[in-house]
């Protein structure tokens, strides 16, 4: 089930998502929508974490892949893979909005960056699955 023809950007998703947990520890300076400051903070802690928690599955899921004989089994993987980052696009995109209600421009900003990659991954492993697995 291994394509050596593309390296999947690990490196560049796992740059993506470590740095995303600790940006509210300082948030108390940032100005807040209505709802108040507080509320958006919790709301982005909570996505962080659920957004952790989907990377994690989605390393396990592409470490099994890489060692998986089973071309069935291994197309199942990449659906979950696709899956994942599906989940991991909603969260991010929530978290879009929790930065942009507590106008923090910087990290939104990177956040953008990282959202694009993750489309970019997103669509890449939707290609693969495309072209290897769609007509089994």
């Amino acid at each position: 089930m291994r394509d050596t023809s593309r390296k999947p950007p690990m490196r560049r998703l796992a740059a993506i998502f470590l740095p995303l947990s600790p940006l509210f520890l300082m948030a108390g300076a940032q100005p807040a929508a209505a709802q108040g400051e507080s509320f958006y903070v919790q709301q982005y802690n909570s996505a962080s974490r659920e957004l952790a928690r989907n990377f994690s599955e989605l390393e396990s899921l592409r470490s099994r892949m890489r060692v998986e004989q089973d071309f069935t089994v291994g197309c199942g993987l990449l659906s979950s893979v696709i899956y994942r980052l599906e989940e991991m696009q909603r969260i991010l995109k929530n978290m879009l909005g929790y930065l942009d209600q507590l106008g923090d421009v910087d990290a939104y900003n990177s956040s953008v960056t990282d959202y694009n990659n993750l489309i970019e991954d997103l669509n890449t492993s939707r290609d693969d699955y495309a072209r290897l697995c769609a007509d089994r």
